[in-house]
């Protein structure tokens, strides 16, 4: 089982996928607006929201983008894009010692990630959080209003800016192409709109 918390810049890496056994919740505000536009009501889950319920599982193996501290973690390689997405022994070694994953690089690179792990049938629960894993009592605090963006910008201008840029783009791309808004329609309304973490 998967569960993807998707936002406005990772959406399209979903329309062609088969979501069976998958969770995907709307993680951000704007996407929820723009579902609204189109008659789809969505409530936001984001991954700041359940960090704290998910990361206190008991038996979680963390799969990281770089050494931070965190116990029971693996530092993944960096892959330059989705076609370099691999499982190999050693990583498929410490799966298989977790009965629950937690992703925490970008998207949609963690939902490749977990997707190919899906697959090897070692039958875990795993969870796309990416940056959520490394917020701050402010950025949490932040999330109540949602105002996590601005958090985010606060402790991470140039990346978050960068997000910014691209939620825009994909605005603009969702409201005046006519495919685009057709495939944003079909995956808004594969969202889990009861915001049950199961």
């Amino acid at each position: 089982m998967t569960i993807h918390f998707v936002n406005l810049i990772s959406w399209s890496f979903f329309v062609d996928k088969d979501l069976n056994d998958s969770i995907v919740f709307a993680d951000s505000i704007t996407f929820c607006i723009i579902a609204r536009l189109f008659g789809i009501k969505l409530k936001q889950n984001s991954g700041v929201a359940n960090v704290a319920q998910i990361c206190n599982k008991i038996s979680t193996g963390y799969l990281l983008s770089k050494d931070n501290s965190i116990p029971n973690s693996f530092v993944l390689p960096f892959w330059k894009d989705l076609n370099e997405i691999t499982l190999n022994h050693e990583l498929l070694n410490f799966i298989s010692k977790y009965d629950n994953i937690v992703i925490a690089i970008s998207s949609p690179k963690q939902d490749k990630l977990a997707m190919l792990i899906n697959k090897t049938q070692l039958n875990k629960k795993i969870y796309c959080l990416g940056a959520a894993v490394n917020i701050n009592k402010t950025i949490k605090f932040l999330e109540n209003f949602n105002l996590t963006w601005l958090g985010f910008l606060l402790s991470n201008p140039l990346r978050t800016l960068n997000k910014i840029y691209y939620t825009i783009h994909s605005i603009i791309a969702i409201l005046f192409d006519h495919n685009t808004k057709l495939n944003f329609i079909c995956l808004a309304k594969k969202i889990n709109s009861e915001n049950l973490l199961k």
